[in-house]
């Protein structure tokens, strides 16, 4: 707590007004970062109404939003809140992401005629962004949104070349 009052320029007397336990403090910052996190995805989602653009846009946030909170020094000082926070609020998470990612899901199956297990893809790609918060993406993990953007554009071309052999 001495911390955060340092790096706030907060007094001790007013940091504990607000929260009279570390634990309180720390559940606080979790469901702004929660918050934050669920209303950026909407709204980049929103913008977007070509399907390889909206899960570009919706994972460039959320590569990009992870990088911003940066939970390695927290999960240097606090783990167990950290693995706690991200256990707690995945399946909202995974919902929000589900329904965000609903319009390119129905896409691809009318392009392709699959039926996709929405929530286990929703969950797929949640879980491995954040494995990011323990073992750094690097680089290339940077690259996951233009990647699943034009692995969408593929698909459609490989389906429609397919489709077009399969005509008389």
């Amino acid at each position: 707590m001495i911390d955060v009052c340092e790096a706030s320029g907060v007094s001790r007397a007013t940091l504990y007004r607000y929260f009279s336990r570390k634990e309180d403090l720390l559940d606080a910052v979790g469901e702004y970062v929660s918050r934050n996190f669920i209303a950026g995805i909407r709204s980049v989602a929103a913008e977007s109404t070509e399907p390889a653009d909206r899960i570009r846009m919706v994972f460039k946030f959320i590569v990009g939003y992870t990088n911003q909170v940066k939970a390695d020094r927290i999960l240097e000082i606090e783990p167990g809140f950290v693995i706690g926070f991200l256990q707690s609020h995945f399946a909202q998470h995974v919902a929000v992401l589900n329904e965000v990612l609903a319009p390119v899901y129905d896409d691809i199956e009318t392009h392709t005629g699959l039926k996709i297990n929405r929530p286990f893809v929703s969950e797929l790609l949640l879980r491995g962004q954040e494995s990011t918060s323990l073992i750094p993406g690097g680089a290339s993990w940077v690259t996951l949104p233009d990647a699943l953007g034009d692995m969408l554009k593929q698909l459609y071309r490989i389906s429609e070349k397919r489709s077009r052999s399969a005509r008389p």
